[in-house]
Parts: structure tokens; sequence; C-alpha cells
């Protein structure tokens, strides 16, 4: 079976170096083929390399994420795009799944959730808009609304976690 081909946009490059470091990628049979940090970069790259899947920053310059995602759509409905984003509005979130990406996973991204994501997207266990045709509501049913509020409150509490800790941490410095 031949290997699964990935693309890496964002325009943080330490985002992308980060993202290649995490994954198993020879245990999933996923290979990264590129990486670029700007939209329009990226849109090359995915026209040229042809990935069956792309991880793609929401907000950076040339195009956005979701930009790309509306073009993906219309000119690559099989491609596999997931958004990484900063922010963690659930906005952010609908607009990505209603343009087509099959995940959304906020920054900074964690070893667990990328590797469970590329297991995921190994096996297909992933919404798929294609398969949805274009009506949302496969998506957003009750058990889906639930998962995504539990995800969305965890992510929040992590958030919230980590500036806690940050000001216990300075709090300390500044004693």
């Amino acid at each position: 079976m031949s290997c699964r081909k990935v693309v890496i946009i964002d325009d943080e490059p330490i985002i992308c170096n980060l993202i290649k470091r995490l994954g198993e990628w020879d245990r999933l049979n996923l290979e990264i083929v590129g990486s670029a940090t700007d939209g329009l970069e990226g849109y090359r790259l995915i026209r040229e390399l042809h990935p069956d899947i792309v991880l793609l920053d929401i907000r950076m310059p040339g195009k956005t994420g979701l930009d790309m995602l509306q073009i993906l759509r219309k000119s690559r409905p099989g491609v596999k795009t997931v958004i990484l984003s900063g922010f963690s509005e659930f906005s952010y979130a609908r607009e990505a799944i209603r343009y087509g990406a099959v995940d959304y996973l906020t920054k900074p991204v964690n070893l667990k959730e990328v590797e469970a994501l590329l297991e995921r997207l190994k096996e297909g266990k992933v919404y798929c808009p294609k398969q949805a045709g274009t009506a949302m509501d496969h998506f957003f049913t009750l058990d889906n609304l639930t998962a995504l509020r539990e995800i969305a409150l965890r992510r929040t509490a992590d958030q919230v976690n980590r500036v806690t800790e940050k000001n216990r941490e300075q709090n300390r410095e500044s004693e």
C-alpha cells in the first residue's frame, strides 16, 4: 500500500516543524511531502504534489485557510483538510467544517491530539463532507454537537489552566 501524502501549511515555521516531529508518520503510512509558510505557496504545493491530507492554518498571508478550503472543496474534493488555529472560537470551527475541513485543532498543538488525529485519518474515521453531501445537518447531530461542546470545554479549561499556571509563575518570580 502506498503512503498517503501530507502537506503542512502554517505561517509559523516552528508549528510546521513541530508537527513534522510529533507524528508517527511511518507507522501510519503517511509521508510529509511538503510544507509552506503562506497560503499562496501552500496552494502551489497542493497543485504540484496532489496530497491526500492537508494540515492548514486558518490565518496566514496570501490566502487564508478558509479561502483555501473553499478552493479545495471545488478543485480537490477528495483532499482531507485539517484546520490548525490559535483561535478556539466555535465560529471558526463551524466555518471550517462548512467548507470541508475534517477536523479543527487549536494551537499550541499537542502530541496526543496530533497522534489521535493521524490515527483517525489513517483509519478513515473522520467526518467527510463528500459522504454527507452538502447538508450540514448530517454533521450537526445531537451526538456531534455534544462532542464538539465537550471538546470546546476541555480546550477552554486547558487554556485557563495554562494562563493560571503562567500567572502563578509570574507571581512567584515577583515575590
